[in-house]
């Protein structure tokens, strides 16, 4: 493989700052959209406050960068990386600064800091134009002659508003659709089988987050001869595989292009067993709240809200004094979430 080099470094920097900035540009549009579906916009700005903390994190701890595994596994597959790690620290480094640019704009626009959005908007802005390659749009090409990778191409276009670590999360899943089904595949000849098969190879792969996976492309995990049962994905992220399916051969190329008469992906259920991390009985429960009783501070209320609310780990986490309410009318106390 090509050895990575500074002008490929820069091209890459250079496609990552023009998706935040394409982004972060439709912050605005977005909040609209979310305020005339009469959705609340508190867990929102909590989700992108934490997260631009924890990137912020990465700048003076001696961890890897939050993005590392992500460079790593996207420029491993066009080029060779090794003995490069001065360049791919850099690289994630300056991955998650622009990130932490994206998480800062979006929650200063949520705070009607409009002047302060724009001049983040501004800084995020590429100083040379980025035109991505340009590719034929799937409608100008027969149903009939439909590649599985045109229609990804046109899929992207579709999902335009996809945030960049959606679009990256899924972009890694296609490579795996794309290996098993065929890129050069007509989308006219995927059956309901293939999309059953795709989703029983899935179930044998490893988890990507985890060493050494995390080094490894798409076809050196498919290439894999056995994987320990731990280290397997879940059946969240066999169900995730589905639903991109769903996306592409229902939503797009079926309601939307009219190019398939039905979807290969109809009637294809997979269930997602989650893993019970703690069920306990009555009595062990009994004996659990007994202990938290006995405790103080947040270890007390902690525990016993997470007993009691069946609110999530980050919510209790984020809870604050004034998120403990009256209400007026029935004169009882309640947590806003």
């Amino acid at each position: 493989m090509k050895k990575l080099e500074q002008k490929d470094i820069d091209d890459y920097l250079l496609s990552i700052q023009a998706a935040f900035y394409s982004a972060a540009k439709k912050i605005p549009t977005n909040v609209r959209k979310r305020l005339r579906s009469s959705t609340s916009l508190t867990y929102e700005k909590s989700n992108v406050t934490l997260l631009g903390e924890v990137l912020g994190d990465t700048f003076t701890t001696d961890g890897p960068a939050l993005s590392e595994d992500s460079v790593i596994e996207h420029l491993s597959r066009q080029y060779d990386i090794t003995g490069m790690a001065e360049e791919i620290d850099y690289i994630a480094s300056e991955y998650d600064l622009m990130w932490k640019h994206y998480c800062d704009a979006h929650v200063a626009f949520l705070d009607s800091r409009h002047s302060e959005y724009r001049q983040i908007l501004s800084s995020l802005r590429p100083e040379n134009d980025y035109a991505p390659a340009v590719v034929d749009k799937p409608e100008k090409t027969l149903a009939s002659e439909l590649t599985v990778s045109q229609a990804w191409k046109g899929f992207l276009e579709f999902k335009s508003d996809w945030k960049p670590k959606i679009r990256q999360g899924n972009e890694k899943y296609f490579e795996v659709i794309e290996a098993v089904l065929g890129a050069e595949t007509l989308v006219t000849s995927i059956t309901r089988r293939d999309i059953k098969n795709l989703l029983e190879v899935v179930e044998g792969l490893p988890r990507q987050n985890k060493k050494p996976y995390n080094r490894m492309g798409a076809q050196q995990c498919l290439d894999l001869d056995e994987v320990p049962e731990d280290d397997l994905v879940s059946s969240k992220t066999v169900k995730d595989y589905l639903k991109l399916c769903q996306g592409l051969f229902s939503t797009y190329l079926t309601g939307e292009l009219d190019v398939l008469e039905s979807s290969p992906t109809n009637n294809v259920k997979y269930e997602s067993k989650s893993k019970g991390y703690g069920v306990y009985s009555q009595t062990e429960m009994r004996k659990l709240v007994t202990h938290f009783e006995t405790l103080d501070g947040w270890k007390k209320w902690g525990f016993l809200l997470l007993a009691y609310t069946g609110a999530r780990r980050s919510e209790i986490a984020n809870l604050k004094v004034s998120d403990v309410r009256l209400d007026d009318d029935s004169q009882r106390y309640y947590i806003m979430i």
